[in-house]
């Protein structure tokens, strides 16, 4: 219901930065809502499957991505996931966080207006889990400090990563030695799993 309610607020905003800033409301309303959606049809609250909720969490965020307003350009978003289990209170700011960097990356990466891609990556070695989020877009802009930004979204997921107990890290895709390298950007989040399996 909240979700609809913002999805008509956006439609009556009286100016475009208005609009977008109501339909990122939206998507981290509805990453909560496809939570609470797994956990009403479990009997397990112990463990649920990280893939099922991120496949339904980037098909909705995309859903609604800024590149829907145009389109003549193709913004697609892939999602590569194991299946492994994690305990609610793990997999809600982890979908909060694939929310926020999801919509960062289809919101700026390709605001120059040529098509572009995003990769959401879940997997773990160990005990510790790695989600990546990398696009192919004009990258982050010189000088840019992650560590510094005051912006909502990056705020955010570092403190989900904090909650998680984890690490979040963003640079431009490439550094450091990458295998596969090229342009776009990068972001880590690494955490331990927890009492999942």
């Amino acid at each position: 219901m909240v979700s609809s309610l913002l999805g008509l607020s956006a439609d009556g905003a009286v100016s475009e930065e208005a609009r977008r800033a109501i339909l990122e409301a939206r998507g981290r309303v509805e990453s909560m809502e496809k939570l609470y959606e797994r956990l009403l049809q479990t009997e397990d609250y112990g463990g649920l499957s990280a893939r099922a909720y991120l496949e339904e969490l980037v098909e909705a965020v995309v859903e609604i991505a800024p590149g829907k307003e145009r389109p003549e350009v193709a913004l697609e978003a892939a999602l590569e996931a194991e299946d492994l289990e994690l305990e609610a209170r793990r997999l809600f700011p982890l979908g909060l966080a694939v929310n926020e960097l999801l919509t960062n990356a289809l919101k700026y990466a390709f605001a120059d207006g040529k098509a572009g891609r995003v990769g959401v990556t879940l997997s773990r070695r160990g005990t510790t889990a790695t989600l990546t989020v990398r696009d192919n877009g004009r990258g982050l802009p010189a000088g840019f400090d992650p560590a510094r930004s005051k912006g909502f979204g990056l705020t955010l997921v570092g403190m989900l990563a904090e909650q998680l107990g984890g690490t979040f890290t963003m640079r431009t895709a490439g550094e450091a030695g990458d295998a596969d390298s090229g342009p776009g950007t990068l972001c880590v989040l690494e955490f331990e799993t927890g009492g999942g399996t």
